[in-house]
């Protein structure tokens, strides 16, 4: 029912770029689905990128995930947004 993207690395991988895309196809037609969360943990891709606020990433995926949840840069901040969408569900 949500999506953890890993967006470390010099660039999204292909494969995590299209799930991303899927699953936010889904969640047009689909409730039950809560969103997608982006975490970018590698420091040295922030700066290196200047990536503020994951500000660096590819736009489409960026947008997607910004429609649908949000981009952090801590695994802290993404377990705390999947516990709440957890909650939704079970509620």
């Amino acid at each position: 029912n949500a999506v953890l993207a890993l967006l470390d690395g010099p660039m999204v991988d292909d494969g995590t770029a299209s799930e991303i895309g899927i699953f936010w196809a889904a969640m047009q037609s689909d409730p039950s689905k809560k969103g997608i969360v982006g975490l970018v943990t590698d420091t040295r891709v922030i700066r290196d990128r200047n990536m503020i606020d994951g500000k660096g990433i590819n736009l489409f995926v960026r947008g997607c995930i910004e429609n649908v949840g949000q981009v952090v840069d801590k695994f802290d901040k993404a377990i705390v947004i999947l516990r709440t969408w957890k909650s939704e569900i079970e509620n």
